[in-house]
C-alpha cells in the first residue's frame, strides 16, 4: 500500500469521530503521571473510556468498520502498578468497542535497557501481519466485568426513566462528543499534572521511536 495513504500524527491532532474510517491505527503511548496518558492524548483517552462504558455504543461502534489497531506502551517498571497503564487502557477500551488488536500489546521499559529492541520486535510483528506474512494473534471485542456491571446499571437506570414516563432523547441518540464542537477544539479534559513526573519518553528515545514508526509506515 502506498506510503502516501499513511499519516504520522500527534494524538492531540486526531479526531475520535474519524476512527471508523481508519483501516489501521498504531499507537505509541507513554504513561505521563499516576497512570494517566500524556496530555496530548487526554481527550482521545476520555472519549474512548466513555464510549467503551456506554452500552449504547459498545462493540458496535468499531466492529462494523473492521477497525484494526496495535498499541505499544513506553513506561518504567519503577512505577509499579501504573507501569504502562495508559497503553493498557487504550488497548482495553478499543477492544471493548469491537476493534481488532492485530498483535498483543507491546510494553517497553525505559529502565530495562532494551526498549528499542522490544519496539523493533513489536513493530516487526505488526508489519508482517499487515503484509500477510504472519497471522495476528491479537484479540477483539473483549470487555471486563466492570464494563458488564456498568451496562446492567445503565439498563436499570433506563427502566426507571421509562416508568417515570420521561425519556431523554439525548440519551437515546447521544454519543461521546467529538472535538469538533462549535468550530473549536475542546480543552481542559483529563489534564496531566504539568508539574508531575517527567514523560517516560526522553528526546533521544522519542526520536528513535518516531524514526522506527516512519520506517514501519513507509515499508
Amino acid at each position: 500500500m502506498p506510503a502516501s495513504l499513511y499519516a504520522l500524527l500527534d494524538a492531540a491532532a486526531f479526531e475520535p469521530d474519524d476512527l471508523p474510517s481508519v483501516p489501521l491505527l498504531l499507537l505509541v503511548l507513554p504513561t505521563h503521571d499516576a497512570g494517566a496518558p500524556p496530555p496530548a492524548a487526554a481527550f482521545l483517552a476520555r472519549w474512548l473510556e466513555e464510549s467503551a462504558a456506554d452500552f449504547r455504543a459498545g462493540a458496535l461502534l468499531l466492529s462494523a468498520s473492521a477497525f484494526r489497531f496495535a498499541v505499544f506502551g513506553v513506561g518504567s517498571r519503577a512505577y509499579g502498578e501504573t507501569f504502562n497503564t495508559a497503553a493498557r487502557n487504550f488497548s482495553r477500551w478499543l477492544r471493548a468497542l469491537g476493534a481488532v488488536e492485530v498483535v498483543p500489546l507491546g510494553e517497553g521499559d525505559v529502565d530495562g535497557g532494551d526498549l528499542e529492541a522490544v519496539f523493533e520486535e513489536w513493530s516487526g510483528r505488526v508489519l508482517r501481519v499487515v503484509k500477510g506474512e504472519e497471522v495476528g494473534d491479537g484479540v477483539n471485542g473483549e470487555s471486563d466485568e466492570l464494563d458488564v456491571l456498568e451496562e446492567e446499571e445503565s439498563d436499570d437506570d433506563d427502566e426507571e426513566e421509562m416508568v417515570d414516563g420521561e425519556v431523554d432523547m439525548e440519551d437515546i441518540a447521544g454519543k461521546a462528543p467529538g472535538r469538533r464542537q462549535n468550530g473549536k477544539v475542546e480543552g481542559g479534559l483529563m489534564k496531566g499534572g504539568e508539574n508531575g513526573p517527567r514523560d517516560m519518553v526522553t528526546p533521544i528515545i522519542r526520536t528513535s521511536l518516531e524514526k522506527q514508526v516512519r520506517n514501519l509506515l513507509h515499508t
